[in-house]
């Protein structure tokens, strides 16, 4: 079975700022009815759990903090808030914090742009092309 990967990067006032997925989901090789909104629904509801998980500790990375059905929770949280979270169905830690991280420093360019708003969704074509490589490149499938 082929493993599938959904990133959603979350500000800090729980809004969506950017999502991309990979794997034979996101190309279209298996027909899931309504996955789109499924793993759009457990990523946002993790968030609680990744509240939680950041009182408790004073990490960035959370491996696998939690899971529905196949689908396993992954994130890195920012200094400032945003909340990188990667659905996945199989196990693979060591690609996804190396990802996570990778994401972040993506991000980080992103912000000292000038002609970026903080406050906005990522529209960049740059930004995408950039994250579906680092896609490419830990998550071969």
């Amino acid at each position: 079975m082929a493993t599938n990967y959904y990133l959603v990067i979350v500000d800090a006032n729980d809004h969506p700022v950017y999502e991309a997925e990979y794997g034979p989901l996101s190309r279209g090789e298996v027909k899931k009815e309504d996955w789109r909104q499924l793993i759009q629904f457990i990523a946002y509801s993790s968030l609680d759990v990744i509240d939680e998980s950041i009182m408790n500790s004073n990490g960035f990375y959370f491996k696998v903090i939690d899971k529905f059905n196949e689908w396993f929770v992954s994130a890195h949280i920012t200094p400032s808030g945003m909340r990188m979270v990667v659905l996945h169905d199989a196990r693979n830690e060591d690609a996804i914090k190396n990802f996570l991280f990778d994401c972040h420093e993506l991000y980080s360019r992103m912000l000292l742009s000038p002609f970026f708003d903080p406050n906005s969704s990522i529209q960049s074509v740059h930004f995408d092309s950039k994250v579906k490589a680092l896609m490419k490149k830990y998550f071969q499938i």
